[in-house]
């Protein structure tokens, strides 16, 4: 385990020496004096199994070797947050890990280099997200029972925050819709779950939601079709607690497409569904 903390104390308990392991988990104290000690560790502040050395051990000014264990059943989750689509870390980010049926919530501020650590019990399922002014995060799942614990401590994990700027437009992924429906599926509520928590982070804050279909079908129809997929996401946005006058909900249709799909284009399907989408979008300028 690289990274660790690790103390050598004497018998009445004083720090004789400290370091900090290397990439191999090794540590290398010299010019030690032969006496009775004890080796400790710490993780992310958890202790690790002592070890004892023996004034016999040293013996014709020899190496002493020792292991010092970490057999805490834990999970250690090392993550990182980025700018979506940089390379900049975000740092002071507040990182949230939640598992709502425990009643469990730890926070985490992340570094310069943007990392942060968690410990997770072996068995849980758990919500991670990151909170940070003008900056609209992903919202992880993790569920430990995907992991094996007894071949694996670190949980990595990379993760981004999208920069909020005024009246710029953000996709929201998964919030899929079968042909001519627009009923909430349960794969959509995970995404909308997350606008939800930016909206209670961000108590102030009005957003509109907009629906966008392809130019398949009249205009007619997808602007109909559009407005009744938005009502139907705010109406569950909404039902989550938040103020429906925070939120708007606007069908666009096939009025904002993204490429040069258009009426009587031969586009493949892959083009098409660029253009199905929902975004969201932060009103700075009070319309309604």
């Amino acid at each position: 385990m690289p990274e660790t903390e690790v103390q050598i104390k004497n018998n009445v308990g004083a720090v004789s020496y400290s370091g900090i392991t290397n990439a191999a988990g090794v540590v290398v104290f010299e010019n030690v004096s032969p006496e009775d000690y004890v080796a400790y560790g710490k993780l992310y502040d958890t202790p690790l199994d002592p070890a004892g050395v023996a004034k016999a051990e040293f013996k014709n000014q020899g190496v002493v070797h020792k292991e010092i264990l970490y057999s805490n059943r834990n999970f250690i989750i090392r993550g990182k947050i980025f700018a979506c689509n940089t390379a900049n870390p975000l740092s002071l980010t507040s990182v949230i890990l939640e598992n709502t049926e425990k009643a469990f919530k730890k926070t985490s501020i992340t570094d310069a280099q943007g990392s942060f650590v968690f410990q997770l019990n072996e068995i849980g399922q758990y919500t991670l997200y990151g909170k940070k002014d003008n900056y609209f995060s992903q919202y992880e799942e993790i569920t430990t029972s995907n992991y094996d614990r007894s071949k694996n401590l670190f949980i990595k994990l990379e993760m981004c925050a999208e920069l909020i700027d005024c009246d710029k437009a953000i996709r929201l992924n998964n919030i899929l819709f079968d042909l001519d429906k627009y009923f909430i599926k349960e794969s959509a509520k995970p995404e909308l779950n997350r606008l939800v928590r930016f909206m209670k982070d961000n108590p102030t804050v009005r957003v509109e939601l907009s629906s966008h279909t392809d130019s398949r079908a009249s205009h007619e129809y997808n602007m109909t079709l559009s407005q009744n997929r938005a009502n139907a996401s705010v109406d569950y946005i909404v039902s989550q607690g938040i103020s429906r006058d925070r939120i708007i909900a606007k069908g666009y249709g096939e009025t904002k497409l993204l490429n040069e799909c258009a009426d009587n284009v031969n586009c493949t399907e892959a083009q098409h569904a660029i253009n199905r989408r929902t975004e969201m979008k932060v009103i700075c300028n009070d319309k309604k």
